[in-house]
């Protein structure tokens, strides 16, 4: 909701201006808008801010990122740390599976520990799983 605001507050003045431009002045655009809007009971607007949103968009997908890089290497980061996170969480949930069915059956945790490192586990991923694995 507040990203498609910042859209369309970024879109409104270029459609304004742009259309300013092509169609001979200001005076011109806000004819256009008002009756626009005035003579279709409202649903005009719908189209001005749907225009609007759309110019924002574009303005804030292409152009930003591609006038300043560390946006764009802003935007790279965040991403990668999202993956990394999603990767993280998937590897935790598939060793907490194995814990809790290893201790179903009885194992101990130095047992489980060793079991998962000789597998190619990293140690301290293993070790730190463990600890915060709820016991039966």
């Amino acid at each position: 909701m507040k990203r498609d605001l910042i859209k369309t507050l970024v879109g409104l003045p270029v459609l304004v201006i742009f259309l300013a431009l092509s169609s001979g002045g200001f005076d011109q655009v806000m004819t256009l808008a008002f009756f626009s809007i005035v003579c279709t009971a409202g649903m005009g607007a719908f189209v001005w801010f749907g225009l609007s949103l759309l110019i924002g968009h574009i303005m804030l997908a292409l152009v930003i990122p591609n006038l300043i890089p560390s946006t764009r290497a802003y935007i790279e980061k965040e991403i990668l740390i999202s993956v990394s996170t999603k990767l993280k969480n998937k590897e935790e949930g598939v060793l907490l599976d194995y814990i809790a069915k290893a201790r179903a059956s009885g194992m101990n945790d130095e047992l489980i520990s060793t079991s998962l490192i000789s597998k190619g586990w990293k140690s301290e991923l293993v070790s730190s799983v463990l600890s915060s694995a709820p016991k039966p």
